[in-house]
């Protein structure tokens, strides 16, 4: 056999086998796994990471910054890397199921940013720790370039960020993006909102028949009832704060 063919056979089953466990599926462009970008600080932090990874030998998630480092940034440029350089590993062995990437569906969950890659306990302490700068920042970030990547809709969802309900509302009704929907819904569940608890919408998305992968077809019905009890909720905890 032609060597170079040899060769090219050998590389291509190489890599099939051992990425396997980081193929996407084919429409992985999609919006839904789309991270934005904040500045504050961007080209430090990236040099940060690249000096650490160089001086572990180490690849992208597996390279945390070092404590000093980490305790050397603001809290702009800690917000900045948490959003583009989540600090845990975890192989998951999984294929981003091709459904999630169909338009006309609101999902259960969001999509993970990177993939096999998710935040760290300490990322996760300091977004909880500084909510109210963290939506400051995600408000501010995505009016300058008009796009609210999965990355601030996972973090909006960990800090609990209900505050920004109205926003989200009035970017969706912009954007047309329907993670926004998703991004509501997680809100109201983590809120425990009666009015969304008990609904056919809570069932199919969360059942006892659900699973990760859950969701409701697209309908102007579905979305109208879901941005009005998304603002009814935001309405019943402002009420209450």
């Amino acid at each position: 056999m032609n060597r170079a063919i040899l060769f090219m056979l050998t590389v291509l089953l190489t890599t099939a086998d051992a990425g396997r466990c980081q193929q996407t599926a084919a429409p992985a462009v999609s919006f839904r796994v789309q991270a934005s970008t904040p500045s504050y600080g961007l080209s430090k932090i990236k040099a940060l990471i690249d000096l650490e990874q160089r001086k572990t030998g180490r690849p992208f998630a597996q390279s945390p910054l070092s404590m000093g480092a980490f305790g050397s940034l603001s809290l702009q440029e800690k917000f900045t890397y948490a959003m583009i350089h989540p600090e845990r590993y975890a192989q998951n062995c999984s294929l981003i199921p091709r459904q999630l990437f169909e338009p006309d569906k609101v999902f259960s969950n969001l999509i993970t940013t990177f993939y096999e890659y998710s935040l760290s306990d300490r990322q996760v302490r300091f977004l909880k720790d500084n909510r109210d700068s963290v939506m400051t920042w995600v408000i501010r970030s995505v009016d300058e370039s008009k796009k609210m990547g999965v990355n601030y809709k996972n973090a909006i969802t960990i800090i609990d960020g209900w505050e920004m309900i109205p926003f989200m509302i009035r970017y969706y009704k912009a954007a047309n993006d329907m993670d926004i929907l998703t991004t509501l819904i997680l809100l109201m569940k983590q809120g425990s909102f009666d009015d969304f608890l008990h609904t056919t919408y809570y069932e199919q998305l969360y059942g006892k028949s659900s699973n990760y992968q859950s969701a409701i077809h697209y309908s102007p019905a579905a979305e109208q009832f879901l941005l009005k009890t998304a603002m009814d909720y935001y309405k019943k905890r402002s009420t209450k704060s």
